[in-house]
């Protein structure tokens, strides 16, 4: 499927409801479900805003020329 997330960061719905569900029995206000993701969304911000930025332009840029459609 175009635009699906790489293999090492899919988890199953039932895991994702179950973290889900947790985090929100513990109040938090956002939950990462799954390991691999939770990682990498917590080390973003120790990443340079200037390969963020490109990041983010590159895949605006795929969205518009449709890559990243699902359907």
């Amino acid at each position: 499927m175009v635009g699906a997330p790489p293999q090492f960061l899919r988890i199953n719905a039932a895991q994702c409801a179950r973290e889900a569900l947790a985090g929100f029995e513990r109040g938090d206000a956002m939950v990462f479900p799954g390991r691999s993701y939770r990682f990498l969304m917590r080390a973003l911000p120790l990443l340079p805003l200037w390969l963020r930025r490109r990041q983010a332009a590159n895949a605006a840029a795929r969205l518009r020329a449709g890559q990243l459609r699902t359907g």
